[in-house]
């Protein structure tokens, strides 16, 4: 119940959100293209990055609002924790965007590690099934970013 909960939760909340990111993404066809070994998925030097035109700059201004901030870098273990508590009390209307963001990011990075096959849809199911991976996880290492979290997970799969 409670993974369904979470997972309609933050659903509403991102769907609602950003409007127009969801009617464009349910307008881009999908393409059947081989997922990407890990040797192929390789983050841009920051010096690759070219500069977003004026629309685009607008559209990560908005975005970053909706967001709450949210940096795998600086969010740790313990504020995943306290959000996840705080959804289920309904004390806190931003945590229930930054775990819907860190579940989607997450998938994200999981796709690209794992390709699509492996890593499954972007649905509820497997939103909770992340929810609760990184919900044990926290449990035993609060003081661990986000982003170290994901490393060992990804880690102890392979």
């Amino acid at each position: 119940m409670f993974k369904k909960s979470l997972v309609v939760l933050i659903s509403a909340v991102l769907w609602t959100a950003t409007p127009a990111l969801a009617a464009e993404t349910a307008a881009v066809p999908q393409a059947d293209a081989p997922a990407a070994s890990k040797e192929d998925v390789k983050a841009p030097k920051k010096a690759d990055y070219k500069k977003p035109s004026e629309e685009a700059a607008k559209t990560a201004k908005e975005a970053d609002k909706v967001t709450n901030k949210f940096d795998p870098q600086t969010y740790t273990c313990a504020t995943f924790s306290q959000d996840m508590a705080a959804i289920v009390k309904g004390t806190d209307a931003g945590a229930a965007e930054r775990i819907g963001i860190a579940l989607i990011w997450t998938h994200g990075y999981y796709s690209a590690i794992y390709g699509t096959d492996e890593s499954g849809p972007l649905n509820s199911d497997t939103i909770g099934s992340i929810a609760e991976e990184y919900t044990e996880y926290c449990k035993e290492n609060p003081g661990d970013t986000y982003s170290r979290a994901t490393n060992q997970l990804t880690s102890d799969e392979e």
